[in-house]
């Protein structure tokens, strides 16, 4: 488990309590400013990932925030 990855600012994007999986990023929490949409890079010093934003998120003036309370949120990504 990672405890936390932000894109390069810590402001856009910030997923906490990761776990990487084939082609996502499971998480207990996961913020996004509104409005984002396709893509961002997010990491720590050791890890890093290409992530997609969810849809919602760019229709969203305000940040928006996922999680589950029963199971963690799926971000997927692609390294390639």
């Amino acid at each position: 488990m990672i405890d936390m990855l932000s894109d390069r600012t810590g402001v856009l994007v910030v997923l906490i309590c990761v776990t990487p999986d084939h082609n996502y990023l499971s998480c207990g929490l996961a913020y996004f400013m509104g409005g984002l949409s396709g893509s961002i890079t997010v990491g720590n010093d050791e890890h890093k990932y290409h992530i997609k934003v969810p849809e919602p998120v760019a229709i969203a003036v305000n940040p928006v925030t996922f999680s589950h309370p029963d199971e963690l949120y799926k971000v997927f990504y692609d390294n390639n």
